[in-house]
């Protein structure tokens, strides 16, 4: 019994490891956050859906290719990246929030319209729009701008 429980209790562990590897997620076309035929994974572990979890785990990446509307609020963990990629673009929907606690680089234009939660670093070479609230995180103090 006490090696049933054992192997068990192993078992368990491996699943939430597998659960937690890095993986590479691309957006392509236009379209919502959740919508899994958009989404191609790369890594191990990838699942049917391919829509990056929520939180984005550190080791992984997410790319913009296209039009994405981010109609689920997510977080990018410490370790993990978000890319917009050139002539693509990110939409915060109203009511949803981005929270980059790892590194997001904008190439395209990200448009905000719900919350922006900046602990990490964000690197923004082209268009940044904001009609919500974006937080910036700056050591030890915080920014908030808000446009209405």
């Amino acid at each position: 019994m006490k090696k049933l429980l054992r192997y068990t209790a192993f078992c368990g562990c491996m699943l939430v490891q597998l659960a937690l590897v890095a993986q590479s997620y691309t957006f392509t076309g236009t379209g919502n956050w959740n919508t899994s035929a958009r989404w191609a994974c790369i890594g191990v572990g990838c699942t049917a859906n391919n829509i990056p979890p929520q939180p984005i785990v550190n080791g992984s990446s997410v790319t913009i290719s296209g039009t994405c509307t981010l109609n689920v609020s997510r977080t990018i963990s410490s370790g993990a990246s978000l890319t917009v990629s050139p002539m693509a673009s990110l939409i915060v929907n109203a009511g949803r929030t981005l929270r980059n606690n790892g590194t997001v680089t904008n190439g395209g234009t990200i448009t905000n319209s719900g919350t922006i939660v900046q602990n990490a670093t964000f690197i923004n070479n082209q268009t940044l729009t904001n009609n919500g609230a974006l937080n910036l995180m700056v050591g030890p103090y915080q920014i908030v701008v808000e446009l209405h």
